[in-house]
């Protein structure tokens, strides 16, 4: 990366941060910092940012010799200043007892429900939201999970009041649901044999002719109104619009994928991907980047390697593929605060660590359509980042001091570190 030489006065991200630095009233400068900027590092650089916009970036030698007045010069010498991790196909802020039916905003009833937004749902007052920022994840793409078509997922910073506040793209997309090919018997203590799923055709052609319903509406110029075909009707009109495929293996995402070059669905992105590297050239050719299912879990087959799922995104990334890491699975909501830790892990099965922090933070934001304001340190962008004393991917060092979101500083503490505090006070033991 080049070092700024000047000063930038970043154009304002007035969709973006519009009615939302109030938090930020005064010029900040961080210096001295190993700067991870998502794409590179600068060994000793400088951050500054104000209204919650990043304004420059560069090395210390570039660093100007009076600063303007007023601004608060924060120095993190020794340590490292990272871009906000962003989670996608999220459960954060839609659920906050699994034991409680209706704090689980990400299961609706029916089949296909491309009318039901994660949006509305959102709860900024989720005790869990500050769990997982005090591990530096700060954005996250909550999004639901159950039926054929869960429905639309947004993308929300970890601030804010209310949903209106914490929104950074609302509604960027649909999740649809795909059926599997096999399936596997038992459960992951006693796993039992796999068997082919003998309704598997029936369940695509379904959902194939209901995604046809639903591009002939949106290309009629006068259809009678139906709330949920009207709902689906930017998938097809506006080519922003993603469509998240939680497909795993590799038949899954070849059917999948080939159902979207015949619907001219111009986005396709696969969630899961156990078998995204037997389908690389199809990925590659349709552009299409993929949300890994988390590591920690048993490989996809009896036939693979017990370290598939650790060696899959060096794999992926050594073929080209554009992937971002997730917490799918149990306890997610909860579990993404592990995020980091997941990208730390896949640094000893061959990926670079440069490589890991961008599929939790460029890669991400790029999926999700926002990489030309969130993602990276750049001066322009959004100005959510934190500062921590070591690697941020280990779990011995990962303890931000500083955290940023839209400019705004947020406390690097929560409910679990204050009871820690709590007690050691207690018996004394502080």
């Amino acid at each position: 990366m080049q070092p700024m030489k000047t000063w930038i006065n970043a154009l304002p991200l007035a969709i973006l941060l519009s009615g939302y630095t109030y938090g930020q009233s005064t010029f900040h400068a961080l210096i001295n910092g190993r700067i991870y900027t998502g794409t590179s590092v600068i060994e000793q650089g400088f951050v500054t940012f104000s209204n919650g916009v990043i304004q420059a970036v560069g090395s210390m030698a570039e660093w100007p010799d009076t600063p303007p007045s007023g601004a608060r010069i924060i120095d993190v010498s020794g340590q490292y200043i990272y871009p906000g991790f962003m989670a996608l196909d999220s459960r954060v802020g839609l659920t906050e007892i699994d034991a409680v039916r209706a704090t689980r905003d990400f299961a609706e009833v029916g089949s296909f429900n491309p009318h039901v937004r994660s949006l509305i749902a959102y709860n900024t007052d989720s005790r869990i939201i500050e769990t997982i920022r005090t591990n530096g994840v700060l954005i996250v793409q909550p999004a639901p999970t159950t039926g054929i078509l869960s429905g639309q997922s947004s993308v929300m910073r970890l601030s804010g009041h209310n949903w209106e506040e914490a929104v950074l793209k609302a509604d960027d997309g649909f999740y649809l649901n795909w059926p599997e090919a096999i399936e596997t018997t038992g459960w992951w203590a006693e796993p039992g044999d796999d068997q082919k799923n003998e309704k598997y055709l029936q369940q695509t052609k379904e959902i194939e002719e209901y995604l046809s319903k639903a591009r002939a509406y949106a290309l009629d110029p006068n259809p009678p109104y139906d709330v949920k075909l009207s709902a689906l009707k930017s998938l097809f009109t506006d080519p922003s619009r993603r469509l998240y495929i939680r497909a795993r293996r590799a038949r899954e995402i070849k059917d999948a994928l080939h159902l979207c070059s015949r619907l001219e669905i111009a986005r396709p992105v696969i969630s899961g991907g156990w078998e995204a590297d037997l389908v690389a050239d199809l990925l590659r050719q349709t552009n299409t980047p993929v949300i890994l299912d988390r590591l920690t879990r048993l490989p996809d087959s009896k036939d693979e390697h017990v370290h598939k799922p650790y060696y899959l995104p060096a794999i992926l990334d050594s073929l080209g593929i554009t992937f971002a890491f997730s917490y799918t699975g149990s306890m997610e909501a909860m579990g993404t605060r592990n995020l980091p830790f997941t990208a730390g892990m896949a640094t000893g099965y061959g990926l670079s660590e440069l490589a890991a922090i961008k599929a939790i933070s460029a890669n991400p934001a790029k999926i999700a359509g926002l990489d030309h304001y969130l993602g990276t340190i750049a001066p322009g962008k959004a100005a959510i980042l934190f500062v921590n004393p070591g690697n941020a991917l280990e779990m011995l060092t990962n303890n931000p001091s500083y955290i940023f979101i839209l400019g705004e500083e947020i406390p690097t503490t929560n409910f679990q570190t204050d009871l820690y505090h709590h007690y050691l006070k207690r018996y004394q033991l502080d």
